[in-house]
């Protein structure tokens, strides 16, 4: 019997079932919250899937599944008992209902005639846990994707999701920035909020408004918004970006994000607003030179989350903030606004989550942990890398008081990572955020199985080619040598070539044998992706051999990447959008074109 996530508190009873050809084909509601409308359609496609029909009374008669309250539990709380004479089924809230009936939906998957006797209580640890996925860079996943990723969300208990935007909303007034990304729009937008809020999950907007505005900059007439109109020396990669990425703090740049809030804001019925403000690589560099200079960096840019604080709470929201500014310069907490949330990340294995979420609990500033899937920039996840990330991140975030975990799942320098490589991370942070034990290899195996429907030959396959990166023996931070080998230069460093020329060789072998493991999976989609990958991170590893060893001939690498680049777009347009298509394929491209 697999459940996932765990529940808090499971005690079987040994050798006792619950015979179905035995008991009443009935289920017999005594709780007010099954009034709620998004529990009684589940209640219905519950009784459909297992025929049985649905009574509502108070008499105490018999039934497979009877579901009653208990005033003592928490929200989102439940307890499940499964005895010979049949089900009962409690909790003091709708969500509470909803994540025992998703618990004793997974039970009954597994069990067709007869049902293991047991006893759940069950409760999170961490009263708000989420999923942010980077739609902006470059992937917009078309409507079946997202109502997937919820349905899947849902099932691990999830409660929040945010859909990082940059570009990808179709603002009016500002078609020039988003024309060619296949952005969401307002119809679409109020879809996916309404699919949620049916899964219990609560979609917060999240719209990066201080960093991270090269999407708009990059284009002639949002040029006089930038702080650096001309471009800025990059300061992770050192190489010279064209445009600016940092908005300037002043009243012009306050009037452009009130438009795109009053335009966006209103179709979220969340009271929270992720606003970003990490990363102002330039400020204090251009325009606002002279008054960083005479009031310093940090009260510059307090003043101006000050000022687009202002902005939120006109809709009657509250500020979330990436925390890497105020965690780098906590005396600026005091200036932060009051009652944001400070959104903790850090995405490697021994991030110094310890101090930081002391310094937060501290301050007393709440806060979340915001981990990551370790899949971006890798080809194939970093399965180990994730795993002790996110039981860092959970383990401290805990002990300090943080109020939520939020998993991140980014796309930098392309997205070239397939959709199956964030599931550990999900299935893993899920886990944590749920009942904050450490989940095994098989936890994590049935968790994808369960929840993202994979035979176990798929989950297999998948975490082995993410186990990988560890064994080349060779740290690059936030990537893998798959995608340093492929991306030559990428971010400025030369770490791939660290790979010792035997484990280069052993991990060729290991590739050929998982893409042709991945090539015999019944599911189409998922065989062409994980083969896809693969075969990726293996031209990675021969362009490595080809500049240590010069093995192998450049017009041979140049024609498997030129057919690889055709199996991307065909893997691509599968799951995604077109918009951000051709973005994804120019640094392949220009891989292409380093082949010598």
């Amino acid at each position: 019997m697999h459940i996932y996530p765990q529940p808090r508190f499971l005690k079987p009873v040994p050798r006792t079932w619950l015979r179905r050809a035995t008991t009443p084909t009935r289920i017999n509601i005594r709780s007010t919250f099954a009034s709620d409308p998004r529990i009684r359609s589940e209640l219905i496609a519950f009784s459909e899937d297992q025929k049985l029909a649905l009574t509502y009374d108070s008499s105490g008669s018999e039934a497979l599944l009877c579901i009653d309250e208990d005033r003592s539990l928490g929200d989102d709380a439940y307890n499940l008992t499964i005895k010979p004479s049949g089900v009962r089924l409690t909790s003091n809230s709708s969500s509470g209902l909803y994540y025992g009936l998703a618990t004793l939906s997974q039970i009954m998957k597994q069990s067709s005639r007869q049902i293991p006797c047991l006893s759940i209580r069950d409760s999170p640890l961490f009263p708000e846990r989420g999923v942010m996925l980077d739609i902006s860079r470059c992937k917009v996943p078309t409507l079946e994707t997202i109502f997937t990723l919820i349905d899947q969300l849902a099932l691990l208990k999830f409660n929040q999701l945010q859909l990082y935007i940059e570009h990808t909303y179709a603002f009016h007034g500002h078609e020039a920035v988003w024309k060619d990304s296949s952005p969401l729009t307002t119809s679409e937008l109020l879809r996916i909020q309404d699919y949620c809020q049916k899964h219990f999950i609560n979609l917060v907007p999240n719209l990066n408004s201080f960093g991270h505005f090269e999407r708009w900059l990059r284009h002639p007439e949002y040029q006089e918004f930038a702080e650096s109109p001309h471009g800025f020396v990059h300061p992770l990669t050192g190489q010279r970006v064209p445009y600016g990425s940092t908005l300037t703090p002043n009243r012009r740049s306050l009037d452009l994000l009130k438009d795109l809030y009053d335009q966006f804001l209103p179709l979220h019925d969340s009271d929270r607003f992720n606003i970003g403000g990490d990363e102002p690589w330039e400020l204090g560099t251009g325009r606002s030179q002279a008054r960083c200079r005479k009031q310093g960096i940090q009260r510059v840019y307090t003043q101006f989350l000050q000022q687009i604080n202002n902005l939120v709470k006109q809709h009657n929201k509250h500020t979330m903030i990436w925390a890497d500014v105020v965690i780098e310069h906590p005396e600026v907490l005091p200036d932060l606004p009051e009652g944001a949330t400070a959104m903790l990340w850090g995405y490697e294995a021994k991030h110094p989550f310890p101090a930081e979420c002391r310094a937060l609990d501290k301050s007393g500033m709440p806060f979340y942990v915001c981990p990551g899937t370790s899949s971006w920039n890798t080809i194939l996840g970093r399965t180990d890398n994730m795993r002790r990330n996110i039981r860092r991140a959970a383990e401290y975030g805990r002990q300090h008081g943080a109020r939520g975990l939020l998993v991140t799942d980014w796309g930098d320098r392309g997205h070239h990572q397939y959709l199956p490589f964030s599931y550990p991370g999900f299935v893993v942070a899920a886990g944590h955020a749920w009942t904050g034990r450490p989940p095994t290899e098989k936890d994590i195996n049935s968790g994808l199985q369960l929840v993202f429907d994979l035979r176990r030959a798929s989950a297999d396959v998948i975490l082995s080619l993410g186990h990988l990166d560890e064994a080349s023996e060779v740290y690059c931070r936030n990537s893998t040598v798959f995608n340093h080998g492929l991306f030559p230069g990428l971010l400025g460093e030369d770490a791939a070539l660290a790979i010792k020329p035997a484990r280069a060789r052993e991990l060729l072998k290991r590739l050929t044998t998982l893409s042709e493991r991945a090539s015999k999976l019944t599911d189409s989609l998922i065989a062409d992706e994980l083969m896809t990958a693969a075969q990726l991170a293996a031209h990675g590893i021969r362009r490595i051999q080809r500049i240590q060893i010069g093995h192998g001939r450049p017009t041979e690498l140049r024609k498997e990447l030129r057919e690889l680049i055709d199996q991307h777009r065909t893997c691509w347009l599968r799951r995604n959008r077109s918009g951000g298509l051709e973005e994804s394929v120019d640094h392949l491209t220009a891989s292409l074109q380093k082949i010598n």
